[in-house]
Formats: C-alpha cells, structure tokens, sequence
C-alpha cells in the first residue's frame, strides 16, 4: 500500500491546502513576472472589479467557444502535434521549463477548448488570490465543507 492509504482525514485536508496554495503562488509569480500586476495601485478599490471582470471574461470564452458549434464536442483536442508538450514538461525552482516553451501563445497547447478555457479561469482566480494574500486553499476546503451540509440544491427550485 502507498502511504496517502494512511493518512489521516485531516492530513489529507492539510495536503490539499497546500498544494491549492501552491497553485496560488506559481500564478501569481507567473502573472507578476509577465507585467500583469505592473503599475497596479493596490489601494484602487476598481482593481478588484477589473480582475473579476477577467475571470468573467474567461468563462465568456468558455461559452462562446460551445456557441459557435453547438454540435460541436467541446472535448475535441487540438492538433495532436502539441498533445505531448506536457511530457517534457518540467518544475524547478519556481518555475515551468520543457514543453511549455515548445507551446505557441495562443495556438494549439493540446488541451481542448473546455479544458484550456477552465483552467484560464481558475488561474485567473489563483492570481487574484495571491495578490490578496487570500489563503485559498483553506477558503475551497471549509466552502466544500460547509456546501456538502446545506439541503438539496440549497432550497432553490432550480
């Protein structure tokens, strides 16, 4: 047996905090790296909304990109010529190396639309979360936590 088997309940809540928090810090690094955060007066209360609307703007792509063709499989790849980048893919020292410099800025990265449109949003929301100084990781857990006690479909008809 490997060892996640013997981890406690709360051990395994502790693992996954982390690694969320993680996330939040490669983001936000990645995005403060690129200039995302350059010239941002923190102070600004419009900065949060211009973030928001970001991630607003993520999920809108998500759904265009099912508008456009319906019939459409949204979990139709790309070319298969990058479908391997993620082999070669590599982490050191705070930062990605290998496939993901092969991969062209907005071009084929061998995720399908849904996928790369999905995890947009949820970078975008890993980001915003690092600049806050928000513990992400344990925010996720205790929502989860307090979601799975609430009735079904939290009383809403739909």
């Amino acid at each position: 047996m490997d060892n996640q088997s013997y981890q406690t309940d709360e051990q395994v809540k502790l693992r996954l905090q982390a690694d969320i928090n993680t996330l939040v810090v490669l983001a936000n690094t990645n995005s403060k790296s690129h200039g995302f955060w350059e010239g941002v007066d923190h102070n600004d209360p419009t900065v949060l909304g211009l973030k928001c609307a970001l991630i607003h703007s993520e999920t809108s792509e998500l759904l265009e990109a099912y508008r456009k063709d319906p019939k459409a499989d949204c979990g139709k790849k790309f070319p298969d010529t990058y479908s391997d980048a993620e082999e070669d893919l590599t982490f050191s020292g705070g930062k990605f190396s290998g496939g993901a410099q092969r991969l062209i800025p907005g071009g084929p990265i061998g995720l399908n639309l849904e996928e790369e449109e999905l995890a947009d949003i949820i970078i975008r929301v890993l980001d915003l979360a690092g600049q806050r100084n928000i513990d992400l990781g344990r925010a996720v857990l205790v929502k989860m936590a307090y979601n799975s006690t609430r009735p079904h479909k939290h009383g809403k008809t739909c």
